[in-house]
């Protein structure tokens, strides 16, 4: 009782003390509020991994960089990592650790279930990690350009292991009932028969591509090769020989194998979804139904007997019925490619992600709702009336509504820009040049640069149009009549800049986004291009945008800047910006400013961008 006393007494004092230590008459300034917060969606993205924990959780790893958990067969999902760089392939060890190996930043690894995770590259040569593979003694680590790499200490450090290997672009990993090791290339397949210390070419006879994309051994000691381009291949005497066995398999571009525990094979193609054999490959069959994404990256059987796999564009798609059908699961996902922005007058907001449709939201990005699928947005734009045009890499598409959508024009070609002019016509930029519609989209005309491709359209106050294309600018000062080069485009064509955005000011100033940073000019007759990237970390621009009250907002790789000096200087605005890969941006009436991201969905900024 005493002892209880003297420690209640010793906090008291303690409380005391801090009190006394705090300036009196002041109280502590509330911290100031982030800047960007992630809308709800658009939910899916790019999954290229998926992995398994003893304990049942689900890992996918995206591209973009983020890092999901879900601990309820994928119902749910939990953003644990945003790593900022794509996530190539995820192992669990035996003792739980997870590891994820990364474009770029090598490998990652978290032994508290995902919660933190810390850089493990000591030893490794090679940043771009495609394939791990983990046992109780040791790691393997396949990366693009650097071959095999082995860890024994749980991935702490690495030692390089390419005795023997001479294609260094390694990308699967799968051992026998022997212990013997097979790792799958671009270029050969090897075995190893001391624990991946050293390796061997396998005669593989028989197999007739050796571009090796993912790698199966069943329980029997049957080899599954999957290739890009030749199929499966299957070999029942260590490889030594192989056999196509590709019967009933319409695309034989092979990015992911899976062996099911009762047996089922499954092959995932670039472009026609999901397939299965019952027969040991002898045969294939469609397995697809509900499948949204055609192009799957990765195929997780679990214990249970559900499947789980990886899409492009979509997110990920489980099965409980082996396969027979597949629905969407994707709550709390949010890794999506928002590529471009529009929001109308009335609030309204349409994003084009990337290998996923057009999304609308009507309450700011609290939900969304896909309503045209299967298309590749590239450029948005809505009128003053509030009819909404698309362009995508099949040609135009005009809705009043943003929920009904129509081909009006363009078909077959990609469309990258769109421009609704002063003069109220339709201005479209190609991979072939700039077409113009003078009845709102209903037939559409060359208007010129016939052969360029067009990334990005903007008009100035006083009607003068601008076009940036694959090499400089150009300006037309009739409506698009005739058109003519406005810098940027280096000398005869060589060294010009792609322009990205465009955007022209009330005061008379043209400012362009490239991959070489911010330029800006005077609008006149001759131009005065400078560039102006003070404080830009990057010069990979990709957006830029004009706030009311003249503020610029340029997008980047490496986040979102502002500029209130007309471009002399920028300051990063990256605050609640759990992605930082921009694509796109946007302004509502009320001038929040939403941001698209690459692998991270759209975020909106908490307040006004500018007074």
């Amino acid at each position: 009782m005493t002892m209880k006393t003297k420690g209640k007494g010793f906090r008291v004092f303690l409380l005391s003390v801090s009190l006394l230590l705090l300036p009196l008459g002041r109280q502590a300034a509330p911290a100031p509020p982030e800047f960007w917060e992630q809308t709800n969606g658009p939910l899916g993205g790019t999954i290229l991994a998926l992995a398994a924990s003893p304990t049942g959780a689900i890992f996918a790893g995206a591209f973009g960089g983020g890092l999901f958990r879900s601990d309820d067969r994928g119902q749910t999902w939990t953003l644990v990592a945003a790593l900022g760089a794509h996530v190539l392939s995820l192992a669990v060890t035996p003792a739980g650790d997870i590891l994820a190996g990364t474009a770029g930043q090598g490998i990652y690894r978290s032994r508290d279930g995902g919660a933190t995770w810390t850089a493990v590259n000591t030893g490794l040569k090679s940043l771009s990690v495609q394939a791990l593979f983990a046992t109780e003694e040791y790691i393997l680590a396949g990366t693009f350009g650097g071959g095999i790499f082995r860890s024994t200490d749980g991935g702490q450090s690495w030692t390089e292991v390419n005795f023997g290997v001479a294609a260094f672009d390694v990308r699967a990993f799968a051992r026998d009932s022997q212990g013997r090791i097979y790792a799958g290339t671009n270029g050969e397949l090897y075995r190893s028969t001391d624990q991946g210390r050293s390796w061997r070419y396998t005669y593989h006879l028989g197999l007739l591509n050796n571009n090796i994309s993912t790698l199966i051994i069943t329980p029997e000691d049957a080899i599954y090769v999957g290739t890009l381009g030749g199929g499966v291949f299957l070999s029942t005497d260590n490889a030594d020989h192989f056999r196509g066995v590709n019967e009933g398999l319409g695309d034989k571009t092979i990015l992911a194998l899976a062996l099911a525990p009762d047996g089922t094979l499954f092959a995932g193609t670039a472009n026609s979804g999901i397939f299965r054999s019952t027969d040991g490959g002898a045969t294939w069959q469609g397995a697809s139904t509900g499948l949204e994404g055609l192009r799957v990256f990765k195929i997780l059987p679990t214990d249970e007997g559900e499947l789980f796999v990886g899409t492009l564009g979509t997110g990920v798609f489980r099965s409980t019925d082996g396969g027979a059908s597949w629905q969407a699961v994707n709550q709390g996902l949010i890794a999506s490619a928002a590529r471009a922005l529009v929001v109308r007058a009335d609030g309204t907001l349409l994003v084009a992600v990337s290998a996923n449709g057009l999304f609308l939201s009507r309450d700011q990005g609290q939900s969304y709702r896909r309503t045209l699928p299967r298309v590749e947005g590239l450029a948005l734009a809505a009128t003053r009336g509030g009819t909404f045009l698309a362009g995508t890499s099949t040609g135009l598409f005009l809705s009043r509504d943003g929920e009904t959508w129509t081909l009006v024009g363009l078909a077959n070609l990609a469309v990258h820009s769109l421009l609704v002019a002063p003069s109220g016509d339709f201005f479209a930029g190609t991979q072939i040049g700039i077409f113009r519609s003078t009845d709102s989209g209903g037939t559409w005309r060359r208007s010129g640069l016939f052969g360029r491709r067009i990334l990005a359209l903007t008009a100035s106050p006083d009607g003068q149009l601008f076009a940036g294309t694959g090499n400089g600018v150009f300006r037309s000062t009739d409506n698009g009549q005739k058109w003519s080069g406005y810098g940027l485009s280096g000398v005869a064509g060589v060294g010009g800049r792609e322009i990205r955005a465009l955007v022209a000011t009330p005061d008379g100033m043209l400012f362009a986004a490239t991959e070489l940073g911010v330029f800006r000019t005077p609008i006149q007759e001759k131009p005065r291009w400078q560039r102006v990237s003070t404080g830009l970390p990057t010069l990979d621009v990709r957006a830029l945008i004009l706030t009311a009250a003249g503020h610029l907002f340029a997008g980047t790789a490496q986040g979102v800047f502002r500029s209130r000096d007309r471009g002399e200087s920028w300051t990063p605005i990256n605050t609640g910006l759990t992605n930082t890969a921009i694509l796109a941006l946007a302004l509502d009436a009320r001038q929040v400013l939403y941001a698209g991201t690459e692998g991270g969905g759209v975020f909106r900024s908490t307040n006004p961008a500018s007074p």
